[in-house]
């Protein structure tokens, strides 16, 4: 398996050779950051640890 992640697209694509065909894609969510997230494939487990920007706060001041 081959896990591509391309700005706010994760593609999951099987390799050449493998005993089945995959192509996959998902678009991330704005609240993920990308570049701190983390996929393994493990054991025939695909595992996701897709980490969340803090959201942003409005203060007003008085």
């Amino acid at each position: 398996m081959r896990i591509e992640l391309q700005d706010k697209t994760v593609r999951l694509t099987s390799i050449e050779g493998a005993p089945r065909s995959i192509q996959r894609a998902w678009k991330l969510p704005a609240s993920i950051d990308a570049a701190a997230s983390k996929a393994s494939l493990e054991n025939g487990v695909l595992t996701w640890c897709w980490h969340h920007q803090p959201a942003t706060q409005t203060l007003a001041i008085a």
